[in-house]
């Protein structure tokens, strides 16, 4: 699943960028991902793979409240500086729009094993992905809150990992 350079996705959010721009673009990336479940749940696929990504896509809705309670919390002229969700997302956690993905996953998905197994490595690569912008962060309240957004998303990857033990009857 993971795979190209480790420069990508660092565009997201360049080093000097302060905490609005980072959260601004952690939001559009969650945004994503949860049009990309809901768009496979319309697929069909059986009302367990449909209540599934149903319920993958509500995660994702809880991560952008998370990420808008955070932003929230910034002082009033820092918000002006790029409002949440005012822009379509161009990407989904994982570096593609949700359309390139589905094209290219394509049948993959047909079964609640398959798309936990996706959900784990798309959650893999955004957990990468946050703490290698955070890393390369020059402001702390940028760091922090990339680091902060790196827990969602492994404390996410742990959950889906039991949804998985779950559905291969562990």
């Amino acid at each position: 699943m993971a795979a190209g350079p480790e420069s990508w996705g660092l565009e997201l959010a360049e080093p000097g960028q302060g905490p609005v721009a980072v959260l601004a673009a952690a939001y559009g990336l969650e945004q994503g991902l949860a049009l990309f479940y809901r768009a496979l749940a319309g697929r069909g696929g059986g009302v367990e793979l449909t209540a599934l990504y149903n319920k993958l896509a509500g995660i994702e809705v809880l991560h952008q409240e998370r990420l808008k309670a955070m932003y929230d919390a910034l002082p009033r002229p820092q918000q002006q500086e790029a409002p949440l969700g005012q822009a379509a997302p161009v990407r989904m956690e994982g570096g593609y729009t949700w359309q390139e993905f589905l094209e290219r996953q394509g049948e993959a998905l047909a079964g609640p094993e398959a798309a936990l197994m996706l959900a784990m490595g798309i959650e893999t690569q955004a957990l990468d992905l946050y703490l290698r912008l955070a890393q390369r962060a020059r402001q702390e309240q940028s760091r922090q809150a990339l680091l902060d957004i790196a827990g969602e998303e492994q404390a996410h990857l742990q959950a889906l990992g039991r949804m998985l033990d779950q559905v291969q009857g562990g």
